[in-house]
């Protein structure tokens, strides 16, 4: 019986987790491309008893300035020596003592075949590379090994320049409506000039794509398309060759404002805007992405430029509901996130519930989730206040809403684990609670 009721938890934690990431895919801004490094993600095992290790010789420690993986594509060649032949089992330790007295080592890509080891070394500059070629036939461990200098050959050079050519030709295009074809992109970039491949993406339930033209002077007349609407979604267009995923670490805080989506719209033109808020000042960049709060980011060349839009605030203009803030990517949270809700629990019903803690600005319910957001920090504090609380007979469990957890359980959907659809709209498969 006990084990049936964990396989029935462990089920019902990978729905959840499906259900959660549906419900965050609908989240999504222009912030949420933050990346999460897996180190910071750590499980707290302090409750652990302490095992005790027999006192014996202490391993050998790989420096910590020696980096371990692959060899970083800016290292010159001459910095780089390539090893055949070292005993199967080698360790990246054995390979730094082996080289060390040659000069200071960067990195160590250690790879194993099924006879031997080979190795990728690179040392910080080109005098010590040079000097760990005497290694060359030296035996270790019975294995005469042997030592070359790196070297990038023709296919491989050709494969990478071609790939950089192909870049300078192509369009980065985000906010996707899920089920965009690449039909519906050939047609929607045609204008630019003669399409040579068009890929989409779909990772993690977001849709994005990249529009290779043939020649690269057509990759300017694409990038005017930047905030069209392209199958009922406005769509960012940016340059392939560019940093996309830092494009809103770019924006300045005393520049930008951004305009909230206070009428639900899915889909506006840029050229709308950028009429509206022209007059204002010479406009740096616009970023439209109808999402759920927030209509478009919008950069001035100066700060009179910002003082001019603020004036507009509250304002209707060409059918658009003028409400903007400051921007500010290190603001406070305000957005909690709710599982385990009823079915027959509306967003009224939720907005009911938690506005006794503040004002809430949105809610969204999705599939027995729910986010809320409230228009301070004061009201989402208080809100904790209302953890596993009863609304309908069935009990709320909160946590705190953010781009970060997000990204983290995109990450866990890169593992492949199929899952289970026994249970259904992320409730919990115990009876509910009377209130």
């Amino acid at each position: 019986m006990k084990q049936k009721n964990n396989k029935l938890i462990k089920k019902t934690a990978k729905v959840n987790d499906k259900k959660e990431e549906e419900l965050l895919h609908n989240e999504e801004s222009v912030n949420e491309e933050e990346s999460v490094d897996s180190s910071s993600v750590s499980d707290d095992e302090d409750n652990e008893e302490p095992t005790e290790c027999p006192i014996g010789k202490d391993e050998p420690t790989i420096p910590s300035k020696v980096n371990i993986g692959t060899v970083a594509e800016d290292v010159p060649l001459d910095c780089i020596v390539h090893v055949n032949k070292l005993p199967k089992k080698t360790k990246v330790i054995d390979v730094v003592e082996i080289f060390a007295e040659y000069g200071p080592i960067d990195t160590v890509h250690l790879q194993e075949g099924p006879a031997d080891c080979t190795a990728n070394i690179a040392f910080k500059n080109s005098k010590s590379a040079t000097a760990a070629l005497s290694a060359d036939k030296k035996n270790v461990k019975g294995c005469n090994i042997v030592v070359t200098k790196k070297q990038i050959s023709k296919k491989g050079k050709k494969q990478k320049d071609t790939a950089n050519v192909g870049r300078e030709r192509s369009v980065y295009v985000k906010f996707l409506k899920r089920g965009t074809t690449e039909d519906q992109l050939k047609e929607h970039f045609s204008s630019c000039g003669d399409i040579e491949e068009v890929r989409v993406v779909l990772k993690n339930s977001v849709t994005y794509a990249f529009v290779t033209f043939t020649e690269k002077e057509m990759v300017q007349k694409a990038l005017k398309l930047h905030n069209s609407i392209l199958n009922g979604s406005t769509i960012g267009v940016l340059e392939s060759s560019t940093d996309n995923n830092s494009q809103g670490n770019k924006r300045d805080p005393n520049l930008t404002i951004v305009l909230k989506n206070t009428q639900n719209l899915e889909s506006i033109e840029g050229e709308k805007l950028e009429s509206i808020f022209a007059k204002c000042g010479e406009i740096e960049s616009m970023d439209v992405v109808c999402r759920k709060t927030t209509l478009a980011f919008i950069t001035f060349k100066d700060e009179t430029a910002v003082k001019k839009a603020f004036k507009l605030n509250g304002k209707q203009i060409k059918e658009i509901s003028i409400d903007m803030e400051a921007y500010n990517p290190d603001k406070p949270k305000t957005s909690i996130f709710v599982s385990n809700v009823a079915k027959d629990v509306t967003e009224e019903d939720l907005k009911s519930h938690f506005s006794v803690s503040g004002d809430i600005s949105a809610v969204i319910l999705k599939n027995g989730f729910a986010v809320i957001h409230f228009k301070d920090s004061d009201g989402y504090c208080k809100s904790f206040l209302l953890n596993e609380t009863i609304l309908k007979g069935q009990m709320l469990f909160l946590e705190p809403h953010s781009f970060r957890k997000k990204a983290i359980l995109k990450s866990k959907s890169h593992k492949g684990t199929k899952r289970p659809s026994q249970q259904h709209n992320g409730v919990f498969g115990g009876k509910r609670i009377k209130a």
